[in-house]
């Protein structure tokens, strides 16, 4: 799995990562290096849903994301409550990253 591969990639800046590869977890394993993260779901029934335990690490105030600036999402718009993506985009602002969520819907 991609999860156990990402955090030895340390002079990764720019990832673009389908959503089944990788889990909610994701935010506890990017690399400091990493400056813009794209991440597609191929299907609304996969490990990569929202769940506050993906916002976690984002609130986590010991956590560090270093250069981390924008995230891009990519996913049905049924898979993401509007209040889901309002959550997301909080969190990452408090941050400082810009996150962008694109519904596939809009995109075909």
């Amino acid at each position: 799995m991609f999860d156990q591969l990402l955090p030895y990639q340390q002079h990764l800046h720019r990832l673009s990562i389908s959503a089944t590869e990788i889990s909610t977890n994701v935010f506890r394993l990017i690399p400091p290096s990493l400056v813009h993260f794209e991440i597609q779901s191929f299907n609304h029934v996969g490990s990569f849903i929202f769940s506050q335990r993906l916002i976690e690490p984002l609130l986590d105030p010991s956590l560090e994301f270093g250069a981390l600036e924008s995230l891009v999402l990519y996913d049905s718009a049924d898979a993401w409550l509007e209040e889901n993506v309002e959550a997301m985009a909080q969190a990452c602002e408090a941050r400082g990253i810009r996150f962008t969520f694109l519904p596939d819907e809009e995109m075909a």
